[in-house]
């Protein structure tokens, strides 16, 4: 019985010598599948990004239209509507493009602007035009006062377009690219390699 025993292992050790190379160099697959990992390649990009917005433009066109209907006076207007439609409309634009744009706060700001300067404007005009004249004092505090709420016409028009017509708004940016990387291990029974694959 030892003598075939001994024969078989004879024939079969060359066959396992022949074998062990492959044996070797055949890779050991890693026990689990490394996961991917996907990145933002710009992750303050994917931040709310504030922005400004500027919208005066619309106040000024308004304000525009509203003067230049006071000069249809008497050409087929009566003087009364003109005066009266260039009046609201330099009151009103602004207010109502301000709540358009969902900022009630500044809509109240311009009415106070319109309102308040012009008629601040009139009564310092009139105020110094009568206290530098001796005589008729009273038609210089009336030129004066004119003088002084059409500058104030002006100056509050200007802050309205400048200051109160300017918002920020947080715009959420996408991210610009991403980063596809996964790392890799390979073992065998000579030798181990570790690294790393991505794509841009």
């Amino acid at each position: 019985m030892k003598h075939p025993l001994l024969l078989a292992a004879t024939l079969a050790l060359p066959l396992l010598l022949a074998a062990s190379p492959s044996l070797a160099d055949e890779e050991i697959p890693p026990s689990a599948q490394t996961p991917c990992v996907q990145t933002p390649a710009n992750a303050a990009s994917a931040t709310n990004a504030p922005t400004s917005e500027w919208y005066g433009w619309q106040i000024i066109v308004a304000d525009v239209a509203s003067t230049g209907f006071l000069f249809t006076a008497g050409v087929g207007v009566p003087n009364s509507v003109a005066v009266v439609g260039s009046a609201v409309g330099y009151l009103g634009a602004g207010p109502v493009i301000h709540g358009v744009h969902d900022r009630p706060g500044a809509a109240l700001g311009s009415l106070g602007l319109r309102t308040g300067v012009p008629l601040g404007g009139a009564l310092v005009g009139g105020m110094l035009a009568a206290g530098g004249s001796r005589r008729d004092s009273g038609l210089a505090a009336v030129y004066g006062g004119l003088l002084g709420f059409g500058t104030g016409l002006v100056i509050a028009s200007i802050l309205d377009v400048s200051i109160l017509a300017r918002k920020t708004t947080e715009v959420k940016a996408t991210p610009s690219g991403k980063i596809l990387w996964r790392p890799n291990v390979a073992l065998n029974r000579r030798s181990a390699e570790v690294g790393v694959s991505g794509a841009f």
